[in-house]
Parts: C-alpha cells; structure tokens; sequence
C-alpha cells in the first residue's frame, strides 16, 4: 500500500472533518412546510439582531457532497460543496452574482480550518455580508431540513431546532389549494412524515430543540417570540413584532405565490381552515390518513 501511495500520490483520500472545536450554534427552522415557517422568519428578524437567508435547499446535497467525496485537496472539497448551491436553480433568490469570492477566501483558510462547517458558515456569512446585513446569530428556514436534521447536527454539534408544527388538516388544506399538484395521501403523508421526524430527533437530542405551535403564534405572538428568542438565547424587542417593512427583502418571498400571505399583519384567519373548505368525503379521507396523529398532537377530530 506504501508501494502504491508513493507511485501515485493523488491516489490517498485526505481527510477533511465536518467541524472544528470552534463551531457555531446556529438555528434551524423546520416543519412540514404550509406551516408558517415564512411568518416566523419575519418576525424573527423583525425583533432580533438575526440573518435568515431564503430557503437553502442545496444544503443536504452539499453535506453529502463532501461526506462522499473522493478529492484529495481541500480547494477541490471547496468547490465541490459550492456547486450544489450555485448551480441550484432556487438559489437565484439569495441574489448573489457567484460564490466565487467565497470560494476564493476559503481556499486562503489555514489548514486547521478546513472542515465542512468553514465552507457552509461561509455561505450564511457571505450572504449576510453582501446584503449589508448585521447579525448577532444566525439561521435557517427550510421545512424540508426536518429530514435531515441528524447531518445538521453533525456538522454544527450546539445547532438549535425550532420546529413549527400547524394543524394538520390546514396543512393539506393549503397543500390542496396550492399549484402544486399535492393529492390528499402526499399532503397528508408530508404532514405526519415532518411531525414524525421531528419527534424522532427531539426524543435523541432533546437540549437542540423547541417546538412552536402555530395556532399559539398567531394568537399570542409576544410570548411565543419572547420563549423562543431565550431559547436561543438572543436579545429581542417585542415592539418590533408584526412589522413588515423588511419583507421585500425576504428573497424569495417576493416572487413565490405560496408566501404572499407574509405581507399581511398577524391573523388567525387560516386557524380552522381546513375543515371548513374540505368536503365532506376530503375529510372523511383524511380521518382514516391523520385521525390518529391529530389526536396525539392535540388536534381536533377532522369529522
């Protein structure tokens, strides 16, 4: 084998570690999306000094880019992670040009900082940094990140989850009525599969996670904005709460239809829903799919 590394050098597969000993404690909202992810990244950055970027949903693919990868340098490992970001087609909404600077500056890192966590942070930073955003944390909001919650931590050991979980037959509610094809089994099937998921972790990791409910968002914002932000042990300002004067520049939420209910003020009008639009057969559907999970969550009965 020491024959075989000498004649071919390149050959050896160089390790690269997912973080170092000075690793952030970054956030993670997550759900079963149509639960209102978009509205408490509002008010999140409406009250606290934090930076939410739009949805990163390369992230999963450019944790496992790097775990798998076979190149034995760290400028190729760079390049490889920033890829699945610049070439995702979603991540026109960061507005950024190129990570190519970005690129260029990890690749000036010390060796003893080259770890997955330098190239992700990296992202987060650059963002905030070429918007001229200031921040004294900061986070994430993709629903779908509520499957991949243990390559998260590996990466970011101290990261703090906060899972949204909303009424599950307004979730397929607003599943249905969207554009995107949802039949009743995806939608029902997407909302048990984020809350079940989100349990699982929690019960393993309990000290990374807090669970807001949505229902008690809309209706008592200040004290849910209040817990949340001493979980993540920030400073906030409850004033602030139901501001939308940054949401034109919230990215994303601009130019996708599904978040146009951002730009209004706080409101329990999609509380219950779902059971007043849903047919009667829609909802005798949906009974056998989440009656269960509905009780077990504190839901009402769908019939």
């Amino acid at each position: 084998m020491n024959i075989i590394k000498w004649i071919l050098p390149g050959s050896a597969k160089h390790h690269f570690p997912l973080h170092s000993a000075q690793t952030p404690a970054p956030f993670y909202i997550v759900g079963s999306g149509r639960c209102g992810t978009t509205l408490l990244r509002r008010e999140l950055s409406n009250v606290a000094s934090v930076h939410i970027p739009p949805e990163t949903f390369a992230l999963p693919d450019a944790i496992a880019a790097f775990k798998n990868s076979t190149a034995t340098a760290w400028d190729e490992r760079v390049e490889q992670v920033l890829a699945k970001f610049d070439y995702h087609p979603e991540f026109d909404y960061f507005e950024l040009p190129s990570l190519r600077p970005l690129a260029y500056q990890l690749k000036q890192l010390p060796i003893e900082q080259h770890c997955l966590e330098k190239i992700i942070t990296g992202i987060y930073q650059y963002h905030a940094d070429f918007h001229g955003q200031t921040y004294e944390i900061w986070g994430d909001k993709t629903p779908m990140h509520v499957w991949h919650m243990e390559a998260i931590r590996e990466v970011y050991p101290n990261v703090k989850f906060i899972h949204l979980i909303r009424d599950g037959v307004d979730v397929v509610n607003s599943y249905l009525k969207s554009r995107d094809g949802y039949s009743i089994e995806q939608a029902a099937n997407r909302w048990i599969g984020a809350v079940q998921a989100y349990e699982y972790f929690a019960k393993h990791h309990p000290d990374n996670c807090h669970v807001v409910r949505y229902e008690q968002l809309v209706t008592n914002p200040q004290e849910v904005i209040k817990k949340l932000c001493e979980f993540l042990a920030i400073n906030y300002d409850l004033s602030k709460i139901n501001q939308r004067d940054n949401v034109n520049k919230m990215g994303d939420v601009t130019v996708l239809k599904h978040h146009e209910n951002v730009f209004n003020s706080i409101n329990t009008g999609s509380v219950g829903k779902g059971r007043k639009l849903l047919e009667q057969e829609e909802r005798a559907i949906l009974h056998k799919l989440i009656g269960t999970e509905l009780k077990k969550y504190g839901y009402q009965s769908v019939l």
